[in-house]
């Protein structure tokens, strides 16, 4: 697939953008349903983040930017309050797209040069 839009930040954005969205419910709906309905009797959150990957300097690369997967990665620090309220959200929204988008997260107060 070749771009032949406008030559200009946002627009190089919003298609890869545009892009990126449509891979990911492309690869959602075969798993959409069959997931919905084995969590029907299930609490709303998911319970720890056995989804997310801890990336660290070590894995990054070889996780992440060698992979194919699409990845959303969430650099933290553990004493933050937003990263907190975050956590709980993060490990939802890994659970929900298991095998689809693979979610990340790299502490920032240990891995200091990746971050």
């Amino acid at each position: 697939m070749s771009y032949n839009g406008q030559r200009d930040a946002d627009s190089i954005v919003s298609y890869a953008l545009d892009k990126t969205s449509s891979e990911v419910r492309k690869r959602m709906k075969p798993k959409g349903a069959s997931d919905s309905s084995k969590k029907s009797g299930s609490s709303k959150k998911a319970s720890g983040d056995q989804d997310v990957v801890v990336l660290t300097d070590s894995n990054f690369d070889s996780k992440v930017m060698k992979s194919n997967d699409i990845w959303l990665v969430e650099f933290y620090a553990p004493w933050c309050g937003h990263c907190k309220k975050l956590e709980p959200e993060w490990n939802e929204a890994a659970s929900k797209v298991k095998g689809n988008v693979k979610f990340g997260k790299v502490d920032a107060t240990v891995e200091t040069s990746l971050a």
